[in-house]
């Protein structure tokens, strides 16, 4: 009734992880201002971000300080990736990075993505 037993935290053993996080930041074009309520993607990345198929996760930017038009994509598994973002409302709005980046394992990511109409 009190939780999980961790073996290896019990006996002194260090578990490496194989996960990263990823802080999307979408960005307007035009203000270059930082946009909230916007839907950003991660995908299994390509070199140039084209022919994208595989998601991996998905989230919406924060509304609040100090977080605004940040996404927070945590135990994503170290590789290779792109992102996407997409907003709708007021207008339609979607941009993608220009290029794959990597996530390596224990470590944040931060990434830009700009969107314009």
């Amino acid at each position: 009734g009190w939780g999980v037993v961790n073996a290896a935290s019990a006996v002194g053993a260090t578990v490496a992880s194989s996960y990263g996080q990823i802080r999307v930041t979408v960005l307007d074009n035009v203000t270059n201002l930082p946009v909230s309520g916007a839907d950003a993607i991660v995908w299994l990345g390509t070199t140039s971000c084209t022919g994208l198929t595989q998601v991996v996760q998905t989230a919406q930017t924060s509304p609040t300080p100090p977080n605004v038009g940040v996404a927070i994509f945590a135990a994503v598994p170290a590789g290779s990736y792109c992102a996407t973002a997409s907003k709708i409302i007021p207008t339609a709005k979607k941009g993608t990075t220009p290029a794959q980046f990597v996530v390596s394992a224990g470590a944040t990511t931060s990434v830009n993505v700009t969107i314009a109409p």
